[in-house]
């Protein structure tokens, strides 16, 4: 049930410009993650997104998200939900908007843009 209301939140939060809080945010990773192909390195990359920070680990059986920021990660990304939601749904870079000062990246900035292309586009809308 929860992963029903957070397909739909995520809805709801690009139809009409609602802000999604960060808590919904890595809830809706679950909801539009794409699994690797098998044998492809499971990133894990902390998300930290004002005083909160969530180690999420993307495996071939799914999407770990864990509070706290306690784990061996791959990247650290900073940013707000906002921003996080344009490097899923949108063809944002990592790069790129961390050119524009909207993300803060440490660690293996590849590694982060990996981890983004790992949730589907087609399912937001």
């Amino acid at each position: 049930m929860l992963i029903e209301l957070a397909r739909w939140g995520a809805r709801r939060a690009s139809l009409d410009g609602a802000e999604m809080s960060t808590d919904a945010f890595m809830l809706m990773l679950k909801v539009f993650y794409r699994p690797p192909a098998p044998g492809t390195p499971a990133p894990a990359i902390r998300l930290v997104v004002g005083v909160d920070a969530f180690d999420v680990t993307a495996t071939p059986s799914g999407v770990s998200v864990v509070r706290g920021g306690q784990s061996d990660v791959r990247a650290t990304v900073r940013s707000d939900v906002r921003t996080l939601r344009a490097l899923i749904f949108t063809d944002l870079m990592v790069a790129a908007a961390a050119d524009a000062g909207d993300v803060q990246v440490t660690g293996d900035a590849e590694a982060a843009q990996r981890f983004f292309r790992l949730f589907s586009k087609e399912q937001a809308g």
